[in-house]
């Protein structure tokens, strides 16, 4: 049923309005202007072409969570580079958006979490950061994903004795007019 919402808002049990969408991610770009790439046989998220790492894996940190921005700074951030994105803009996926740093810079973010690299990945397509410490993870997407309010819907149809729920990747949060 979700092809058939595709591109359009439903209603909830409360009367919001919320989009549903699909999201062909394999339709991203990676020129040389995108800092952001989706690597289609790893269902990863990697640093595009005009990135500091093309083809590297990126990576979150549960300890943004909560946060306006980055807290990885300092000798974190040396472990851990931020993706920064110099022309203030990130591009070529659905989700993308950028945060200020707390010293300046511009850093990519994919739904609104911050995106690093990781040093110990010494070539593309590798990912040693999975799971470093319990709080390191690679962004996995599948090719085509289905999204509610901009939210990635990880796992579908539980049925429950008072109706169906599936599970989405971040909070969705009402705007207020």
């Amino acid at each position: 049923s979700a092809y058939a919402v595709n591109g359009t808002a439903v209603d909830t049990l409360a009367n919001e309005d919320i989009a549903v969408a699909l999201v062909n991610n394999t339709d991203s770009v990676n020129d040389d202007s995108a800092e952001v790439a989706y690597d289609l046989s790893a269902q990863k998220l990697v640093g595009g072409m005009g990135s500091s790492s093309p083809g590297f894996t990126l990576y979150v940190f549960d300890s943004d969570l909560g946060s306006a921005g980055s807290t990885c700074n300092d000798a974190c951030a040396d472990a851990w580079p931020p993706l920064l994105v110099a022309d203030g803009n990130a591009s070529s996926l659905v989700g993308l958006g950028t945060v200020i740093r707390d010293d300046g810079s511009v850093q990519a973010t994919y739904l609104g979490r911050p995106l690093y690299f990781y040093v110990s990945d010494t070539a593309a397509g590798d990912s040693t950061g999975e799971g470093v410490n319990g709080v390191w993870w690679s962004v996995t997407l599948p090719p085509v994903a289905l999204q509610v309010q901009g939210s990635n819907v990880t796992t579908t149809d539980i049925y429950t004795t008072n109706g169906v729920i599936h599970i989405i990747d971040t909070v969705i949060t009402e705007t207020l007019e």
